[in-house]
């Protein structure tokens, strides 16, 4: 390969020597010896960043990425490397392809915290990225590709809804007129904030103690979003409790 991509190719990193030894003759950009200047540029830049870099190239957008771009992929790679983008991305192609034409059209795009239900593990994942489409231009000055760079923002965003919903909770139970009331306002904001549709209706048990009151609500969904793994008696109140089960 040409000298600039083989200094890139040969700096010790995984995804470096991926791309050193992978069969591009069997891909639509052909031999890495027969790389237009453009694609040798932004391959080589990428394998030397720090950030999570990701190229599509060529009428298939064929991808090349670096090691700070596995972790989006999760799963996905190592297969990733040299394949359609579309093929890579087919749960969100509907969302992000009409962004790629854009972009190869020759517009930069850009979005902070954008909502994507990505499968890197095999599940629908909500996850949310600051991220920018940039179009990359060949030898000839036209636009042959695009580049992706991210930071991904998931933990942030869902740590600022967390503490919304607690504040907001916590406002709410403390204007209750009575346990009852409280309890009931509680499995409402929880219900909302989980994207529940229903919950069942409250049903008042034993006492904790003088004053008050056991309640059982069942919800749809886990309460892992806010990092209750073992749904039990949940504090929300001195004296009071509440009873999340899954239903199945």
């Amino acid at each position: 390969s040409p000298p600039q991509l083989s200094a890139a190719v040969a700096s010790g990193s995984e995804m470096a020597e991926r791309v050193r030894a992978f069969a591009w003759e069997n891909t639509p950009l052909g031999p890495m010896a027969g790389w237009s200047h453009g694609l040798r540029t932004i391959v080589a830049t990428l394998l030397e960043c720090q950030l999570p870099m990701y190229v599509a190239w060529g009428p298939q957008l064929i991808g090349i990425y670096n090691d700070a771009y596995r972790t989006i992929l999760g799963a996905k790679h190592p297969q990733a490397l040299g394949q359609p983008t579309q093929d890579t991305w087919p749960e969100i192609w509907s969302t992000i392809g009409p962004m790629f034409g854009q972009v190869v059209s020759g517009r930069s795009i850009g979005f902070e915290d954008f909502k994507l239900t990505i499968e890197r593990f095999g599940y629908p994942e909500d996850c949310y990225f600051n991220f920018s489409y940039s179009p990359v231009r060949d030898d000839d000055g036209q636009v042959s590709g695009l580049l992706v760079t991210f930071a991904e923002t998931t933990r942030r965003v869902r740590s600022e809804a967390r503490l919304r919903f607690l504040d907001e909770l916590s406002q709410r139970i403390r204007q209750s007129g009575d346990a009852a009331e409280a309890m009931q306002e509680a499995a409402r904001l929880l219900g909302q904030y989980l994207g529940v549709g229903a919950l069942t209706r409250p049903l008042l048990g034993q006492q904790l103690a003088p004053g008050g009151l056991r309640l059982h609500q069942a919800i749809k969904v886990s309460l892992d979003p806010l990092g209750i793994h073992n749904p039990g008696a949940v504090r929300l109140h001195p004296g009071l409790a509440c009873v999340a089960q899954e239903l199945g």
